[in-house]
């Protein structure tokens, strides 16, 4: 069984990669589970991935760097239910440091048979490439401060929603987030295009493959949680409820 890591920020298309790559293994017949995490009470991502049919649980309340037994548990229920071929976790959007604190611990502790991939993170690329040009951000320094952080401890760097650029632009973004992280592996995508989600599940699959159980050389930034806690908690956004409709206010 193979457990990857998908991190980034609000907005930047976690999900719909994870529901999309989700179905592109079915097709193959790899069984897939996904968890996904969020500090309040009720996901509305789980229901969404629910309702594309795959078994998806969450750990809620709470980060999955603060609440990794949860983390744990949830990885279990889902190996000793559907026994997937592949899980997908989703750390809630406002997450950092989640090599030090999430991805080397379940390497740590991770029983036989079991394979964790590299730490992909989705960045919006119209927002990155803001970024990567020195051009201001719509976030207080506190947000930006867990933007940056999430782009520089990613092993595999998806610069997504590329056909909202003109393809120069996406481009020449892609050329300077490779200027500027040389060692990160970088992959230009839109995750509604099937032969883009395809690329990305191979990347991932191939390099969970030649790791092995070595852990990441990243080490912890040392944040204190509030210097991340508090921007997770000035970033609420409304969801719709796949299954009733229903929209909520969701934050983090």
């Amino acid at each position: 069984m193979r457990i990857h890591l998908v991190g980034g920020f609000l907005g930047s298309g976690k999900t719909t990669a994870i529901v999309g790559a989700s179905a592109l293994l079915i097709e193959k017949g790899v069984s897939v589970g996904v968890v996904t995490n969020d500090q309040g009470r009720s996901l509305v991502d789980t229901e969404l991935i629910a309702s594309a049919g795959i078994p998806a649980t969450e750990v809620t309340g709470g980060c999955f760097c603060c609440n990794f037994p949860a983390l744990q548990e949830m990885i279990g229920r889902l190996e000793r239910g559907t026994r997937p071929g592949v899980i997908f976790a989703e750390p809630v959007g406002s997450c950092t440091d989640l090599i030090a604190t999430v991805l080397n611990p379940l390497l740590a502790s991770n029983p036989t048979g079991r394979q964790i991939g590299r730490l992909s993170v989705f960045a919006d690329i119209r927002l990155l490439r803001q970024r990567l040009f020195n051009r201001p951000l719509p976030f207080s320094k506190d947000v930006q401060y867990v933007f940056d952080t999430q782009i520089e401890e990613a092993e595999i760097l998806v610069l997504n929603k590329s056909d909202l650029l003109p393809p120069d632009a996406a481009r020449e973004t892609l050329q300077k987030a490779g200027e500027r992280h040389p060692e990160k592996t970088l992959l230009l995508q839109s995750s509604l295009d099937a032969r883009d989600l395809a690329r990305w599940v191979d990347v991932v699959q191939r390099m969970t493959a030649a790791r092995g159980t070595r852990p990441s050389p990243w080490t912890t930034t040392g944040t204190p949680a509030e210097r991340w806690a508090l921007p997770g908690m000035m970033l609420p956004w409304k969801s719709i409820s796949p299954r009733t409709g229903e929209r909520r206010l969701q934050s983090g």
